[in-house]
């Protein structure tokens, strides 16, 4: 179960940075050299909206992940 579950976020991750492609011009405001890549509670997120439980939708949970990120870079470019 745990092989399953890493190579699912490992697949996920490469799926997530082959379709949505981070915007250079948001890590240069920001002044960090690339934005944070998906992370394993991100990817639980979007596993809830996925699943047929009262969760948000999925363009809510995928809103959700990307503020996450933006607070992600945020933290990594005031270090």
């Amino acid at each position: 179960m745990t092989a399953a579950a890493l190579w699912f976020a490992a697949q996920t991750k490469l799926e997530w940075e082959r379709e949505c492609l981070r915007d250079v011009r948001i890590a240069l405001e920001m002044g960090v050299a690339a934005l944070p890549a998906l992370s394993t509670a991100n990817i639980c997120e979007l596993m809830r909206a996925a699943l047929p439980l009262a969760q948000p939708k999925v363009a809510e949970a995928a809103l959700s992940v990307v503020e996450r990120l933006v607070r992600r870079a945020r933290l990594i470019s005031s270090r």
